[in-house]
């Protein structure tokens, strides 16, 4: 069944007055609660809470939608983030007796059993696979899946039909390091001086399609053996918010136009000399690896430092050299300033995210600069020790600058 299946057969049932073009912009208003927080009031506010509101210039697009076209992921998981659908499960409760057993007709004629009184569940949870699927790039979901329950669901352990298409890309998108919360593994271990990956790819979802790039994760066997052997709908909506999270991550930093990232970086060194120093604070002169200094909590934060320490090390190094040989700027100062201004954060409470977050602000507030070269700056400091410390229990081994 897809999006534009399952709207028609609602049409018919739900907002009869409505036009096909606004069919959709109104249906969301059944299926996402209303924003509630600041953060989401002020979204709605820019028109950047609900994906469609009906308006003159989305009136084609949402025509198209209800008519085949798949809703964009981008999309999808805007509705995805706020998915609620009690009040489409209360409007349909409300439909006359004959409405509901046309409506179960209906439904079963697609290969969907529905028992009396549970025609707006059914509904609730065809809406919310269609949307889980549009998320991750799938227009079309199996009807087999209505009903069933992820604990129910025999997994999967053999991934030797997915590494072959997939693996490359799974990596790359880790970093070679298992994603899980609390794990970080490298997905890799080295014997006699030689490097062998040591993974497994995991379905995340298995009530949607298996083979998408979208719906796998590379993870160590530890925690692969862990997710598979008790399915929840919570673990699987945790490991759906850690594979959005990195995706969406690689998928920015590899749009990124690499010759303009670069030139950006350049100016924000340049301009760091001028920032005001407010404390001079001891400095640790051994770099320590970057996994070693996460607490494990936010695998993006993660794979977003080491892309950029990896890719970026050398320039913003060396710029920094340059500068100082020029004599434009005093390296161990602002050393120092970096620290003082993490260690402020860190006691003040603040988690790993919110701290290379407000970092980046400062930074790009002192130097008008765009945030991204300004996270590669905050990223090189993180590498060279003044932002973050080593977790309890890494090892304490230096890297090479």
């Amino acid at each position: 069944m897809t999006l534009s299946e399952f709207l028609k057969l609602l049409h018919s049932y739900l907002g009869q007055d409505w036009d096909n073009q606004d069919y959709f912009a109104n249906l969301l208003l059944f299926i996402m609660p209303e924003p509630a927080s600041d953060e989401d009031i002020k979204a709605d506010e820019r028109h950047e809470y609900y994906p469609y509101n009906g308006s003159d210039d989305e009136k084609d697009m949402l025509g198209r939608i209800y008519n085949g076209k798949p809703l964009p992921k981008k999309k999808a998981r805007m509705v995805k983030a706020h998915f609620k659908a009690d009040s489409l499960v209360e409007k349909i409760g409300s439909l006359s007796s004959d409405s509901k057993t046309k409506l179960r007709a209906e439904l079963a004629g697609k290969g969907i059993t529905v028992h009396p009184g549970d025609e707006g569940k059914i509904c609730k949870e065809i809406i919310e696979l269609l949307i889980d699927a549009a998320a991750i790039g799938e227009n079309e979901i199996d009807v087999r899946q209505i009903g069933v329950t992820l604990e129910s669901i025999a997994p999967i352990y053999d991934d030797s039909d997915l590494k072959p298409d997939f693996g490359v890309r799974l990596l790359a998108e880790t970093k070679q390091h298992c994603p899980m919360l609390g794990c970080f593994k490298p997905l890799y271990f080295e014997e006699a001086g030689r490097s062998t990956f040591d993974y497994r790819i995991v379905q995340v979802n298995p009530r949607l399609p298996r083979h998408v790039a979208d719906n796998l994760v590379a993870m160590c066997p530890t925690c692969a053996t862990r997710y598979m052997a008790a399915m929840t709908k919570e673990k699987v909506a945790e490991l759906e918010d850690i594979k959005l999270n990195i995706s969406s991550i690689m998928e920015a930093l590899d749009s990124m136009p690499e010759e303009r990232l670069v030139a950006g970086v350049k100016r924000v060194v340049s301009k760091i000399g001028s920032i005001p120093i407010e404390r001079i604070m001891d400095l640790n002169y051994n770099p320590t690896e970057v996994i070693k200094k996460m607490d494990k909590t936010d695998p993006g934060l993660f794979f977003k430092i080491q892309h950029y320490v990896s890719k970026y090390y050398p320039i913003v190094r060396d710029d920094c050299k340059e500068m100082e040989i020029e004599g434009t700027l005093n390296f161990e100062k602002f050393c120092s300033q970096m620290k003082f201004k993490y260690q402020d954060l860190r006691d003040r409470g603040l988690d790993q995210t919110q701290i290379f977050d407000v970092l980046t602000e400062w930074i790009a507030g002192e130097t008008h600069e765009e945030k991204s070269s300004c996270e590669v700056v905050v990223s090189y400091f993180v590498q060279k020790c003044e932002v973050f410390e080593a977790q309890e229990g890494a090892d304490e081994d230096a890297v090479s600058e």
